[in-house]
């Protein structure tokens, strides 16, 4: 298990919603249920979580007894990547869909099932549909007794990663406003050594990463890369384009700081995710600007929110 995995599950980042309101940002507290009790063969969903890890993950809770009391044997999961089936045993509680950043305004809905038969969700009907922003957006406009400032402000920078990266991707205007009002990210410029045309780009879909293009690299060539972990071999694969790179370890926000070096033959590339925010910040066009900016404060305030 690498360092990303071991931290990660030290210290998850959890945004937790009950009955469509959030009662709790990253806690260990169980919430209360959605219902004081489900009538015969009604599941009750107990929580729901957004995960932030190297992917953004919308996570359903129910109820285990009421689950077995309606025999449930699978859930459906239905959104923008597709439809998910899971098989539920004793064991299961938590059911899982991942998110891109530009999805975050996109519904995800649950479906409980014995067979065939749709199995009814306590208060909810047939199913029950969240989006990220919707959690978001209830976070922000909480009391302050309810959230600190730093639950707004990492749920603010969530919300804001996901317009800014509809607007880049998808070719949209919609209004961004920003927490912070100058970036100074000098100290994370990569260091390519002599190579003045290499490339860095954030990949932002199910799993986040960064790209290095190198000029001349093909597939497949293999490169070494470090972290404080140790050192692992890795091997370039085709990135945007059909155009050839190394990609980093997957990436969770509290860690866009840390620095992978990649020794390609006898040169070595030093980078790391923010390091792709210092170029996008000092680039002409303001889309890929406000992506640097976003993923600096998704980083900032994710980081700030776990300490």
């Amino acid at each position: 298990m690498n360092k990303f995995m071991k931290k990660a599950m030290a210290a998850a980042c959890a945004l937790a919603v009950v009955g469509g309101v959030p009662t709790a940002f990253g806690t260990e507290i169980f919430p209360p249920a959605l219902t004081a009790s489900a009538a015969e063969n009604e599941v009750t969903l107990t929580e729901a979580q957004v995960e932030l890890a190297s992917s953004i993950t919308l996570d359903f809770y129910a109820d285990k007894s009421s689950l077995a009391a309606a025999s449930v044997d699978s859930v459906e999961l239905s959104g923008p990547n597709g439809v998910k089936n899971i098989s539920v045993d004793a064991d299961s509680e938590v059911f899982s869909y991942d998110l891109y950043p530009t999805q975050l305004g996109e519904d995800v809905t649950i479906k409980f099932k014995n067979g065939d038969d749709i199995v009814k969700i306590a208060d909810k009907g047939e199913s029950f549909k969240y989006t990220v922003n919707d959690y978001c957006a209830a976070v922000e406009a909480g009391s302050s007794t309810d959230y600190t400032d730093e639950a707004k402000n990492a749920a603010k920078s969530l919300k804001n990663l996901g317009i800014a990266s509809d607007n880049y991707f998808n070719n949209k205007d919609t209004a961004i406003t920003f927490m912070d009002e100058s970036y100074d990210l000098s100290s994370y410029a990569p260091d390519f050594g002599e190579d003045t045309t290499a490339k860095i780009s954030l990949l932002l879909d199910s799993i986040t990463k960064f790209r290095v293009y190198i000029d001349g690299l093909t597939v497949p060539e293999s490169a070494d890369l470090e972290d404080s972990d140790g050192v692992t071999s890795i091997y370039s694969q085709n990135g945007k384009n059909g155009k050839a790179c190394f990609e980093s370890t997957f990436l969770y926000p509290q860690f866009f700081s840390e620095v992978q070096t990649i020794t390609y033959g006898s040169k070595t590339y030093k980078a790391s995710a923010l390091s792709y925010c210092f170029r996008a910040l000092n680039s002409s066009d303001a889309k890929t600007q406000n992506i640097g900016k976003a993923a600096y404060e998704y980083y900032k305030y994710i980081t700030a929110y776990l300490a």
